[in-house]
């Protein structure tokens, strides 16, 4: 098996000694394949007390300064030389950051005592690495990723529930092959570039769950290691792709010649632009149809999630069933959600998740304090009703799951008038709107919640019988606007 070392960038594992950190001048000598994320946000780099600033951009103080560019030469020859031996380089794009650093220069001016001493400043940015001048890396952000390349389609399927369009790519030279793109195609979001004898791979961000890591026991759980083990893989099958296409000998320009021309050959050439096109118009389908289906499953977060990603799933369904619903921070107070109701309740929630236990009074203690803290916005004129939701034993089916809150947590729900809402029940009431589009069955949802604030909410019983396939409507949509395009 390749030997596969991440800078910067975790790749969840049970292995020791496959990550290095961003500020640190190890070795890759030996690596087989490279995973490089510029992301300095987990650095040891320091702007200083208070944060320095220069032009509205971080400046970073002069231990830093010296460090950041010390540890820049020292990738930026580490990645080289890997090309130079023939490695193949995966440079995840995250977000470009620019910033300021000391060069260690003085400007001195006046004399006497209007003498003044000005520190010289200079600008950088964090792929100042990159072995290259070919590639620039602009600010971009975007919600949609799409792949344009057969060649990464296993590697798109493993890393696109948290890849993150965060900059694109410009290129001097028209001597790469895009790998992803934006919806229109306008901006190249992952790209491959041969320097040297290697290749840099540009992927976009990848932001791994919170929940794959188990700060407690300080170590991956076990469906990231699942994950990491893909996400390897498929790097292997790229790399082997890459290392076969590099080995063999390149077409002579006089091969193309008239005299050496075969008769047939431009029926075949044509064959296979037309095969292609209708693979591309494939790609683009099937990329659509994924996009339709990744969306429809973030709901089954309800089901066995816990933190940001149970968070977002309430969002989505609080908003199925008609309320406006959305997180908040102001940099002081962080909710999991504020929640409006059509009818003018509003509410504060909170989302939990345990492994193997009911929902306890902590999570309950800490909506009380995020009620009390909102009601103290000066904004906020009327103190808000509380929901907690929570989603107990979630890794257990939910058909065989028997626990939901703590003894404790209801008789403080009871007296405070907090709703308790289990998101396996919440799943059940936002798959059947969606696949219904009953709109009355929605009134009667919020109506639950509003009358059973104290208690476990039930909700009204989903109706049997009459569904409608909201999934298949979306698809049918979906390629009647693929065949206009």
């Amino acid at each position: 098996m390749d030997t596969i070392i991440g800078v910067g960038f975790s790749i969840p594992s049970e292995e020791e000694g496959d990550y290095f950190r961003f500020d640190s001048k190890k070795s890759l000598s030996d690596a087989d394949i490279v995973v490089f994320s510029p992301n300095m946000e987990n650095t040891t780099y320091s702007a200083g007390y208070p944060h320095n600033k220069h032009e509205g951009k971080t400046l970073y103080d002069y231990d830093s300064s010296f460090r950041i560019k010390e540890h820049f030469r020292h990738w930026e020859n580490e990645l080289l030389n890997s090309l130079k031996a023939g490695k193949n380089i995966f440079i995840i794009l995250s977000r470009k950051m620019d910033f300021f650093i000391y060069t260690g220069q003085k400007e001195i001016s006046g004399t006497g005592k209007n003498q003044k001493v000005t520190e010289i400043v200079e600008p950088f940015d964090n792929y100042r690495f990159l072995p290259t001048k070919k590639v620039k890396i602009h600010h971009s952000e975007g919600s949609k990723i799409h792949p344009v390349s057969g060649f990464i389609k296993d590697l798109y399927e493993c890393i696109k529930a948290w890849a993150k369009h965060e900059v694109h790519i410009e290129v001097s030279e028209e001597v790469k092959k895009t790998l992803f793109a934006t919806k229109n195609n306008d901006k190249t979001l992952g790209m491959y570039l041969k320097i040297e004898k290697g290749h840099l791979i540009f992927i976009p961000a990848i932001n791994i769950p919170d929940a794959f890591y188990d700060e407690n026991e300080d170590v991956w759980r076990p469906k990231a290691i699942i994950w990491g083990k893909t996400f390897k893989n498929n790097l292997v099958e790229i790399n082997r792709a890459l290392k076969s296409e590099t080995e063999k000998t390149p077409k002579p320009l006089w091969v193309n010649d008239r005299e050496y021309f075969l008769k047939d050959s431009l029926d075949t050439i044509k064959l296979i632009e037309k095969y292609e096109n209708e693979i591309a118009a494939l790609h683009f389908t099937i990329a659509k149809l994924q996009e339709v289906l990744s969306e429809k499953d973030t709901l089954k977060n309800l089901l066995y999630e816990t933190g940001k990603p149970l968070e977002l799933s309430v969002i989505k369904s609080l908003n199925i069933l008609g309320y406006s619903a959305e997180n908040y921070n102001d940099g002081h107070l962080e909710l999991d959600q504020i929640i409006i109701s059509p009818e003018g309740e509003r509410y504060i929630g909170e989302c939990e998740g345990k492994d193997s236990k009911d929902i306890d009074i902590n999570k309950f203690r800490q909506l009380q304090d995020s009620l009390n803290e909102d009601f103290e916005r000066e904004e906020v004129s009327e103190k808000a009703f509380g929901i907690l939701f929570g989603n107990p034993q979630r890794l257990v089916n939910p058909l065989e799951r028997t626990l939901d809150f703590t003894e404790k947590c209801k008789r403080a729900a009871d007296r405070e008038k907090i709703a308790l809402i289990k998101t396996t029940d919440l799943f059940e009431v936002v798959r059947y709107i969606l696949e219904s589009g009953n709109e009355k069955f929605k009134i009667d949802c919020r109506m639950a919640i509003k009358t059973q604030l104290g208690k476990i909410v039930v909700f009204p019983t989903v109706p049997s019988g009459v569904k409608i396939n909201a999934i298949s409507k979306t698809l049918k949509s979906s390629r009647s606007k693929t065949k206009k395009t």
